[in-house]
Formats: C-alpha cells, structure tokens, sequence
C-alpha cells in the first residue's frame, strides 16, 4: 500500500518537473510547434498536466487559444464563463467554438441557430458519437447563455436545434417540434426547410444501375409531395394521392427514358410492400433482386412508412406492381453486357421476372435462346437458378 502510495507521489512530482521544463522552453521553436499543434502527443500531455498544476486561469487561456485547431476545447472554457455568469463573454466563445466546429462545412454560411440544423450540418449521425454529444452539450451551454440575456427568440430555436439531435429521423417529434415551439414564422420556415430537404437529399437513391446510359435528374418527386401534404393545412391527403398516381401513370416503360425515377420507383415499391405485406412478401425475388432493400433504407424508414401508410390511396400499391409487371422485362440486364461471362445478376432477374410475369419471362426467354444461343455460361447460370 506505501509503495502504491510512493510510486503515485513521484509520478506526479516527475510530471511536474516536465511541465516546469516544457513551460520554460515553450517558446523555443521546437517545443513551441508540439505545444500549439492540438494533434501531437506533447500537446496532449502538456494541457492534461496544466490541468493538474497550473492556475484555471492559465489552464482555460490555454484552451481558448486553440479552439480553432480543436473545437471540443471550447467547452471547459464555455463551462467555467458560465459558472462565473460572464454570459456575453460565453456567447463569444460559443461562436468561436462554433466557427471551429463548421470551418470545414461548404453548407455554413454563417450559422445561426435560427436558419439550419446544426446535426444535419454534421452529418445527422446516430447517438454515441463523441462529436454528436458535444454539440448536443454546446447547445444546451448556448441555450443557457442566451437564455439569461433574454433572447428567447434564440432559446426556443435552440430548443428544436437540440430535439433534432434526438429525434431527426422520427417524423411525429419533428414535425410537433416544429408546431409546438413558439418561434417566429420564419424561423419556424427556415428551420423545417432545412429538415425537410435533408430526409428528401438522405432518402433520394443513388444509381448503382448499369441498365441505361443518360440518367434524366429527378428534382421533384413522391416524398416532396408527401412531405407537403403533411406539413401544409392547404392540401392535405387527397393531394398527394393525385400527384403519385399521376406521376405514376406518366412513368416511361423505358428504362433509359425513366432515368433517376427508377430510384424513387424501388423506394415506394419496397415501402408500398413493407406496408402492406410485413416481411410476408408475395414477390419475394422480385423484392429481393429488383427493389433491393438494403441499398434504399434510410434512417427514417419507419417514421416514412407510418405517414405514407396514412396518405398514400388504398390501390398505390397494385397500382406500383401493375407498372412493374407491364415492363419488367424492359430492365432485365441484357447477356451482352455482362462481363468476363459472368451471368448471375442476369439469371437473378431472370427468376424475378418469371415470379411477377410469367408471360414476359417466356417472351424474353425465348429471344435470349435465339440472340443468345452460343453464350454456354448464361444457361449455366439460368440452370443454376431451376429457369429454362
């Protein structure tokens, strides 16, 4: 127990000899570049042992110069300010912290609690992350601040800032969120913009398809309108079933002409049948091979489903299959494309198809026998799956 004790005493007399002899050479060149770079294990080591034997008062000036290298330290600072009540001083150095924090954003232009969502500025990560907690914990330290300089404007803003960082991907909070809190309108506008355009740009699919060349943007489609009728009391639920049904209607049965639709279209082909069938799938190729879930799932996904379910009309769904089994056969990736005789994928649709349309597979297939008669793999490959 003595020797424990002993081996702890002159730990921390070593440690402070070295901080004595890094401070007095802290502005030799050496030293002073490993003592002010936030990244070298010197600087490491030098703020923790500051934090043990210099003054607070030291320790913090410390910090507060190299917030712009590591934004984090920041916070010990804000805490002390806040302690002490210097709240416009602790203003100054939230925004330091902040402009630390966003330096690397393109989307900041000046970030205001009242304009966007810090957490989707972020990235809109799960909970866990160190980052993710202390911004959480630099909001609730603004929030106080501003809150005792009577800024309620900027308190409440902060408030819906802080429930994103909770709930961002469960639509009901959100959206109440935005109702309950009394911001002015346009905040209340700028803040559920910038909600609404970050689960439309996180749910919008990318293109891993080789099956057309000239992809046609999609800049306005079904979740825009759903979203729409949610948030606005001027057109509500039959609205939205217009727009998707019409939009459906209009859809091309050429996949190259469909471009970037083809993404929304396996979107509200998987949550259409999510909806309707609870993992009992009638199309289970079909939804496996084609629509390919795992590649469109978003964090909101249940939040989506639930308010789709509510809007969406009671045929969507038939409606959505009646366009797949008319043109299936139209994105079946075609033998000649594949590469170093590699015909897997091709015989994988193959066996969607005739699960959907056993009509178009038979039409298909007989072409594939005539164009592609020699190419030994691809019957392999068909064989393989039990088609032929």
């Amino acid at each position: 127990m003595l020797l424990s004790i002993s081996a702890v005493i002159y730990q921390m007399c070593l440690q402070q000899l070295i901080f004595t002899g890094m401070t007095s050479e802290q502005e030799n060149s050496l030293w002073k570049y490993h003592l002010e770079n936030t990244h070298s294990h010197w600087h490491m080591f030098y703020i923790e042992v500051m934090r043990q034997f210099a003054t607070p008062e030291v320790y913090l000036n410390n910090l507060r110069s190299t917030i712009i290298q590591q934004w984090s330290n920041g916070l010990p600072v804000i805490e002390d300010l806040l302690a002490r009540q210097e709240y416009r001083e602790c203003v100054v150095v939230i925004q330091e912290t902040l402009d630390s924090l966003l330096q690397h954003k393109r989307e900041n232009q000046d970030w205001t609690a009242e304009t966007s969502l810090l957490f989707l500025l972020m990235g809109g990560y799960y909970h866990g992350n160190v980052n993710q907690e202390n911004a959480k914990k630099l909001l609730r330290y603004y929030q106080q601040a501003v809150r005792e300089l009577g800024e309620s404007e900027r308190v409440n803003a902060l408030e819906i800032q802080c429930i994103t960082f909770e709930y961002c991907y469960d639509w009901s909070k959100m959206l109440a969120a935005f109702v309950e809190t009394p911001v002015t309108e346009n905040t209340r506008q700028a803040l559920l913009e910038s909600w609404r355009n970050s689960i439309i740009k996180r749910a919008t699919p990318h293109s891993y398809s080789n099956f057309y060349t000239r992809e046609q943007p999609v800049s306005i489609w079904w979740l825009h309108w759903l979203l729409d009728s949610i948030t606005s009391e001027k057109i509500g639920h039959a609205w939205f079933g217009q727009q998707a049904l019409a939009w459906l209607a209009n859809l091309p049965g050429d996949s190259e002409k469909l471009g970037r639709e083809y993404g929304v279209l396996r979107l509200l082909t998987k949550d259409l049948t999510d909806i309707k069938f609870l993992l009992k799938y009638p199309y289970p190729k079909f939804y496996e091979v084609v629509i390919a879930p795992s590649l469109t799932s978003t964090p909101d996904d249940v939040s989506r489903r639930q308010y789709l379910q509510e809007y969406a009309p009671s045929d969507l769904w038939e409606r959505v299959m009646d366009y797949w089994k008319a043109n299936l056969h139209k994105f079946v990736p075609k033998p000649e494309m594949s590469q170093n005789s590699d015909y897997s994928t091709n015989a994988a649709w193959m066996s969607a198809l005739k699960e959907l349309s056993p009509e178009n597979y038979q039409m298909l297939l007989s072409e594939w026998k005539v164009n592609h008669q020699r190419r030994r793999n691809l019957w392999k490959a068909m064989g393989n799956l039990g088609l032929m």
